[in-house]
């Protein structure tokens, strides 16, 4: 293997297939992004909502031809799956989650890695030899027969967290409106499209304001381990928010937490019961990006 790119598993994520002849429309009136902009091949970020406008499941969807790929945490894939199957007996459309696939992750040289196992592509993901490669600012993601030949050397949930990207655990369904997981600024929700479920909680927060949590990445060290659902707290004790999403190598912590919009972001943190230091790290992205 070329020393340029690296290797990881993508064990926190699932596979669920989307095919039929209304897949695009079905998906249109259900989930927060516009799925029918996307092209061939195009990649966005999007969220499932119950009729509360509360996240059941953040995702990413890749299109290929007239069917999608969801790419979504599995700790909620399953669950998710049945609510969004429930609204769809009336349209043609099919869905299957495919635990089976193999999938992994590169960093690095991710084209050095396209060049030695595919062939150089254009846009966001392709298709290659029944091998999806998906593109990615934080590395790239490899979906199909390419990915069982790999062999991993850390899993990739490490990057997903310090990229700021939303994750949560299955015991935070229904708890959180899509924004506190900062979806709006990385292009998964769409303000202008037609309705889905739960689009009147999350156009009201964003046309009327009113949020006030939102999705912090912080690092640090834990003598215990990290578990999501915990609280955060600050050094005084008082509590500051909870935790979403975990990556842990020894004492080594990064995490996703829900807090207040106004956090201090130079304070130190602290899981509660637990001996640790964590300090928040700046976003790699905007909060005022992808409102659409």
């Amino acid at each position: 293997m070329s020393q340029a790119y690296q290797i990881h598993s993508l064990d926190h994520l699932s596979l669920i297939r989307v095919e039929g002849a209304d897949t695009f429309s079905f998906l249109q009136s259900q989930v927060t992004c516009d799925v029918v902009a996307l092209e061939d091949g195009g990649v966005c970020w999007g969220g499932h909502c119950d009729p509360k406008g509360k996240l059941l499941a953040p995702f990413r969807i890749v299109r290929q031809g007239d069917g999608a790929l969801l790419l979504l945490p599995n700790s909620v894939a399953s669950d998710d799956l049945a609510q969004i199957q429930k609204y769809a007996v009336f349209n043609k459309v099919e869905f299957q989650h495919d635990d089976e696939v193999a999938m992994a992750a590169v960093t690095g040289d991710v084209d050095a890695f396209i060049s030695e196992h595919g062939q150089s592509f254009d846009g966001q993901s392709a298709l290659l030899n029944d091998t999806t490669f998906v593109r990615q600012d934080h590395g790239l993601l490899v979906i199909g027969p390419l990915a069982a030949t790999l062999t991993a050397t850390s899993p990739f949930i490490a990057h997903e967290i310090e990229a700021g990207l939303p994750l949560l655990a299955n015991e935070h369904m229904g708890q959180y409106i899509p924004q506190m997981f900062n979806l709006q600024a990385i292009g998964g929700i769409s303000f202008e499209k037609g309705c889905y479920l739960g689009q009147e909680t999350v156009a009201r927060i964003h046309y009327r304001g009113g949020l006030k949590r939102r999705l912090f990445v912080l690092k640090g060290e834990a003598k215990s381990t990290v578990s999501p659902a915990t609280g955060l707290q600050l050094d005084s004790g008082r509590r500051a928010g909870e935790i979403v999403a975990v990556a842990q190598s020894g004492e080594q912590v990064s995490l996703l937490a829900i807090m207040s919009i106004d956090a201090d972001e130079s304070a130190n943190y602290q899981v509660a019961d637990i001996d640790s230091q964590l300090q928040v790290q700046a976003l790699p992205y905007s909060l005022n990006e992808g409102q659409s």
